[in-house]
């Protein structure tokens, strides 16, 4: 990294995750994703806890669930995860 104290561009460098979206139908999916990020649901089942490095993070229908390199799941908005990933081979 630069020390010039000057602003500079940068793009994110490339990197493969797994994710998997909380449709409201998949449940079981999801949960088993999490494996031991898995911390809870509501009453109704209508939102997961997620515990990571950051705290606990809520997951809303439509949103994902990305695990990254170091092994932790972090919940991630459906607008952000549509910018910033393309799924990889077929599904």
């Amino acid at each position: 990294m630069s020390t010039t104290g000057k602003a500079r561009v940068y793009r994110r460098k490339p990197l493969a995750v797994e994710a998997i979206q909380w449709t409201g139908d998949n449940k079981v999916n999801v949960k088993d994703f999490l494996g031991g990020s898995f911390a809870g649901t509501d009453v109704m089942q209508t939102r997961f806890w997620v515990e990571n490095p950051i705290g606990t993070q809520i997951l809303y229908k439509e949103n994902y669930v990305v695990r990254e390199a170091d092994g932790h799941c972090y919940v991630v908005s459906k607008v952000i995860f549509e910018a910033l990933y393309d799924l990889m081979g077929k599904e």
